[in-house]
């Protein structure tokens, strides 16, 4: 599963940024996005998680956490919201599944 990590500074380097990651479950790969021009960090990048309880708790934990002066976002990427949604439905409980960005 995939999450989207948004609103990174510009000062914080991955090397800063991947334990945080890593802290919430085995990532499989971190891409952070780079300028095609310029070859400069954008400010936002994926982390693809094993499984769906270390994107969930990325989510959860991560989405909002201060990192150098600026409040990441944390959020599942479109294709895996999408296959949460699909979950959802055939589990209607929705507060078994907070992790959910229920629309």
């Amino acid at each position: 599963m995939t999450v989207y990590v948004g609103n990174i500074s510009p000062t914080v380097k991955d090397g800063d940024l991947q334990p945080l990651i890593k802290s919430c479950g085995r990532v499989l790969r971190w891409n952070r996005v780079l300028d095609p021009n310029s070859s400069v960090a954008r400010s936002f990048g994926f982390a693809e998680y094993a499984n769906e309880d270390g994107a969930a708790l990325a989510v959860e934990v991560l989405g909002g956490k201060e990192v150098g002066l600026q409040k990441l976002v944390v959020k599942p990427d479109a294709r895996s919201q999408k296959l949460l949604e699909e979950f959802a439905e055939l589990n209607p409980n929705k507060e078994e599944y907070p992790y959910v960005c229920w629309q």
